[in-house]
């Protein structure tokens, strides 16, 4: 067996043993939800299964390469609206979906409020809570002057995955209403926030005033649906 077969082996074992440790031994709840989502292709099946057309309004906050847009423009051509606040991110979008009319990019990031942030670039986990050495400026407006625009007034679908910052936008959807204007809710909560699961249980909580919990991955990602 040549070096880097044998290299390539002994990495699948440790993966193996790794997994079998915190799945099996110490039961590690997190990595047990994501060892679940991966075994059930979620990213490929639960993530894009949704009753969209081409009339469907989709926002995406946090676009990064696009890999989930591109799915679901290909499945169903509805009208996308991404916001990227990183402008390297924000480029490969707009280059990668250039000849495609119904789906928009904007150099934005959506937030509880509008103004400029420092973000932690580390590919698809930048983030403005977890530091890094490397980041840039970036420029978040407040999701309610977005929603409040015309063409928002009815959402299908929404997807937030932004790093930390889904709880503050989250509340406040629904502190200002307009929680009852968007259908369904996909979105990825994170527990490295500090007080994560309270706050996940308060919004959850919150959320049952309009919307049932169709599936939930906990921390991993979560779908709701308008009642």
């Amino acid at each position: 067996m040549d070096l880097n077969n044998y290299l390539l082996k002994m990495k699948k074992i440790k993966k193996y043993i790794t997994d079998f440790y915190y799945l099996s031994i110490k039961k590690d709840i997190h990595k047990v939800n994501l060892h679940e989502w991966f075994s059930n292709d979620g990213d490929n099946t639960l993530l894009v299964e949704h009753d969209l057309n081409n009339e469907s309004i989709v926002i995406e906050c946090g676009g990064y390469l696009g890999h989930w847009t591109d799915q679901i423009n290909r499945m169903y051509e509805p009208k996308i609206y991404v916001y990227e606040p990183v402008k390297n991110y924000f480029d490969t979008l707009q280059n990668r979906f250039k000849d495609i009319k119904n789906v928009n990019i904007y150099n934005l990031g959506l937030s509880s409020r509008t103004f400029e942030s420092k973000i932690y670039l580390n590919n698809d986990g930048s983030s403005v809570l977890r530091k890094s050495s490397n980041c840039e400026i970036i420029k978040l407006i407040d999701i309610v002057d977005i929603l409040s625009l015309k063409e928002f007034q009815k959402i299908d679908l929404i997807q937030i995955n932004i790093e930390g910052s889904e709880y503050d936008l989250i509340e406040r959807i629904i502190d200002y209403g307009l929680i009852r204007n968007i259908k369904k809710i996909q979105v990825q909560f994170h527990n490295f926030v500090d007080n994560a699961e309270n706050r996940r249980k308060i919004i959850q909580t919150r959320l049952k005033n309009t919307h049932k919990l169709i599936w939930d991955y906990p921390f991993i990602w979560e779908l709701w649906e308008i009642i």
